[in-house]
């Protein structure tokens, strides 16, 4: 028997997959989009700045 693994989401598609699910439009997507990246940004702006000053 053959065994197939479904690879799961993660990150961004995972929050996308859920959002769609359950019936937002595409421009409160977008919205959640840019909203995600700006703080993935500033999470790793604080990580590099707390790892060069050790």
């Amino acid at each position: 028997m053959i065994h197939k693994h479904h690879k799961s989401t993660r990150g961004w598609d995972s929050i996308e997959c859920k959002m769609r699910s359950k019936g937002f439009s595409d421009m409160e997507i977008s919205e959640a989009r840019e909203s995600f990246c700006k703080g993935i940004e500033l999470l790793s702006g604080l990580f590099l700045n707390v790892r060069m000053k050790k």
